[in-house]
């Protein structure tokens, strides 16, 4: 199967002038979103129930995905401040190299 994306570096970091991020951070970064994903839908279930409540949540997830996508497609400088926030020295310190 083809996969592009053994092929060519990543675009999206390259246009906002930002290296990989190390292998324990990125590990850190998808732990972090995982959490922050499923503690939405927790919240989301609390506040509006439970069937309208999941609905609710995968129609958010859906839409926030689009964006995100179109942003990083046309406009990657948009998000240039988040990932340059992400990789400096004032995000948490779980996310760090330890030395």
């Amino acid at each position: 199967m083809y996969n592009p994306s053994v092929r060519f570096p990543r675009p999206h970091r390259r246009a906002i002038g930002l290296t990989d991020l190390a292998s324990q951070q990125t590990i850190w970064t998808r732990v972090v979103a995982g959490l922050l994903v499923i503690l939405a839908l927790v919240l989301t279930v609390l506040s509006e129930g439970g069937g309208f409540g999941i609905l609710l949540w995968a129609g958010l997830l859906s839409l926030a995905s689009c964006i995100v996508a179109l942003i990083l497609s046309w406009r990657p400088s948009f998000l240039a401040p988040l990932a340059q926030f992400i990789s400096s020295d004032r995000f948490p310190i779980f996310f760090r190299k330890s030395s």
